[in-house]
């Protein structure tokens, strides 16, 4: 009895992420409503998954984290990197409204309900700042201004160490989109430009879950 009440309410989680994920990243689209450009048919697709996948996470998250508030900032991260994941791979813009309103939200519970040291999350979130800054300073725009800011708030929830290892993980992929798209003959120009944004969200994803699942398995040794 106790095995079909949990898998009631994971469906009923469930059921209500569809809902919530679809209407935010809406959302997160008529932000740029301006920027003019035809959905293909493979971008269509592409925003499936990644609203799959996100709900996915939402529902296997309370198994991995546990019930805390450390899993309502998790949620919140995960919404905000499913918005930007498909603002960024549509018009290679990330908005600053989706950055703003999640952050504070975050930022809120950082400093009011710490995970550990009240300024661990503000540490990540300059880390993350400094870091994403330099790069695009060297790279001469290979990173954008939303991806700078994205990392932050990114920062504020996993801290300066993953903030290291998630771009790692980012560039790695990049770097992978990069020559999959030079074989295929996708890229015309020297310098082609990619939207680097959805590769931080999915390292971001693999660093939470990959992290916890890492000390789970440690503990159990």
């Amino acid at each position: 009895m106790k095995n079909i009440g949990e898998l009631a309410y994971y469906l009923t989680v469930f059921a209500i992420s569809i809902l919530v994920v679809r209407c935010l990243v809406y959302w997160g689209m008529s932000l740029l409503r301006h920027e003019r450009k035809a959905h293909s048919r493979e971008g269509i697709w592409f925003s499936r998954i990644v609203r799959l996948f996100t709900v996915l996470s939402i529902t296997a998250s309370p198994l991995v984290l546990g019930w805390s508030i450390e899993l309502l900032i998790i949620w919140l991260l995960i919404v905000l990197l499913a918005v930007i994941t498909i603002t960024d791979y549509y018009y290679m813009l990330i908005p600053d409204k989706a950055l703003l309103l999640f952050g504070l939200l975050i930022l809120g519970l950082r400093v009011f309900f710490p995970l550990g040291y009240w300024w661990e999350g503000i540490v990540g979130a300059v880390i993350g700042f400094i870091i994403t800054y330099l790069i695009a300073l060297i790279s001469r725009g290979g990173l954008g201004g939303g991806d700078i800011k994205l990392m932050t708030v990114i920062g504020l929830v996993i801290g300066w160490q993953g903030v290291f290892l998630t771009l790692g993980m980012a560039s790695f992929f990049g770097a992978v989109r990069m020559v999959i798209g030079f074989i295929r003959g996708e890229f015309k120009e020297k310098n082609p430009q990619i939207a680097f944004g959805p590769f931080i969200a999915l390292s971001a994803v693999v660093y939470i879950f990959g992290s916890k699942l890492f000390t789970i398995m440690i503990s159990n040794l």
